[in-house]
């Protein structure tokens, strides 16, 4: 999982990061967002209570305890 972060205490501070707000689209129950991460662009959605704006700078996390790894070629689950 990436989440909004939101002062989680939870997430260790290693597993956070900023992303720029580039789009948003507010659709009532969700809004899906284009952020800019160090140049990688990434699309997600968050709880359409939350005020997402473009230009806005946000905080994520990863919850590497949801992190599941493959191996490309077996397909085989590795973590």
């Amino acid at each position: 999982d990436i989440v909004l972060d939101e002062g989680r205490s939870d997430i260790p501070d290693t597993w956070k990061f900023n992303a720029d707000v580039v789009i948003t689209e507010p659709l009532g129950s969700e809004t899906h967002m284009h952020v800019n991460v160090l140049g990688v662009k990434m699309t997600g959605k968050c709880e359409g209570r939350k005020i997402v704006q473009p230009h806005e700078t946000i905080k994520l996390s990863f919850n590497l305890n949801h992190l599941y790894i493959f191996d490309a070629l077996s397909t085989e689950s590795i973590y």
